[in-house]
C-alpha cells in the first residue's frame, strides 16, 4: 500500500544491507529471511503484528553481518534518516533541536496506542504546527521547498503509468 498524503515515509531499513558486500552465504541467508518475512507480513493483520514482525527480521539479519558490517549498516540507516527527514539542512539552534525533538517525541507517545487513521493525521497535523512554531519564518520556508521536493520526486517515480488525476490528487 502507498504511503498516505501528510505521512512521512520512514526509510527502508532493509534496502541498506545492498551496500555493505554481503558474501554469497550472507546473500543465500538474507534471501531466506526475506521470503519468511514476507510471509509472515502477508499473514499478519494488524500495524502492530507487521511492525513486530520487520523488527524481528531486521535482528535476525543483523545476526548474519560481521561486526564491521554491522558498524556501516548503523552508519547507512543514520544517512538514510537524515535524507528522509525533511528538518534536514535548516541550520536548527541548539534550542530548536531540542524543541523539535521533544515535539516529536511527545507525538510518538500519543500516536503509540492510536489506530484511526483519522486522528493519527489529527496528531500529525498538530506535530507539524507546533514545530512550525519553533522556526523562522526562512526554516518555514526551506521546510516547504523540503517537502515539496520529497513529494515530487516520489511523484516522478509514478510518472509512467498514466495515472488519473484523481488518482494523481490521492497521491
Amino acid at each position: 500500500r502507498g504511503n498516505r498524503r501528510g505521512v512521512a515515509r520512514r526509510p527502508n531499513r532493509m534496502a541498506a544491507f545492498k551496500d555493505l558486500d554481503l558474501t554469497e552465504e550472507q546473500k543465500a541467508r538474507m534471501k531466506a529471511i526475506r521470503e519468511e518475512t514476507k510471509g509472515l507480513l502477508e499473514k499478519a493483520k494488524t500495524r502492530e503484528e507487521k511492525g513486530k514482525i520487520l523488527r524481528e527480521s531486521f535482528s535476525k539479519a543483523g545476526e548474519v553481518l560481521t561486526d564491521e558490517q554491522r558498524r556501516k549498516l548503523k552508519e547507512l540507516i543514520k544517512r538514510q534518516r537524515r535524507q528522509h527527514d525533511p528538518l534536514a539542512g535548516l541550520d536548527l539552534t541548539t534550542e530548536q533541536k531540542k524543541q523539535v525533538e521533544a515535539i516529536r517525541k511527545e507525538m510518538r507517545e500519543k500516536m503509540a496506542n492510536v489506530k484511526d487513521h483519522e486522528a493519527r493525521l489529527a496528531i500529525h497535523k498538530k506535530m507539524r504546527e507546533k514545530i512550525g512554531q519553533v522556526l523562522t519564518d526562512e526554516q518555514k520556508q526551506q521546510l516547504r521547498e523540503n517537502i515539496a521536493k520529497r513529494r515530487y520526486s516520489r511523484m516522478a517515480a509514478f510518472k509512467d503509468l498514466d495515472l488519473t488525476e484523481e488518482q494523481k490528487a490521492r497521491m
